[in-house]
């Protein structure tokens, strides 16, 4: 069922298209590693249940790179804009004093 979703709805969406081409990437650096989903049913004896595991893992692990990447981005521009106020003496300075 999820074939022909996949044939019905996705293939218009650049999210998979982007999908697509990063498996295709991945395959090529590490092709014992990572197999786009295409080729795990099409080219390979994996067994289809296996084949869904293996997409599901590959969904997590790609969601978890792009929160990091979104939360290390978030950080590096509060980093730029704390360093910029800074440079313009905006930003007050705080000071602690221990008893």
């Amino acid at each position: 069922m999820y074939n022909y979703q996949e044939l019905r709805d996705l293939v218009n969406h650049a999210g998979f298209k982007l999908r697509k081409k990063f498996d295709l990437a991945m395959n090529r650096l590490m092709p014992n590693f990572w197999v786009p989903l295409y080729g795990m049913v099409t080219f390979s004896r994996i067994p289809y249940h296996q084949v869904i595991i293996d997409k599901k893992w590959q969904d997590k692990v790609i969601s978890h790179t792009v929160n990091t990447v979104k939360v290390c981005g978030l950080l590096a521009i509060g980093f730029y804009a704390v360093c910029k106020l800074k440079e313009a003496n905006k930003l007050p300075t705080v000071r602690l004093e221990w008893p």
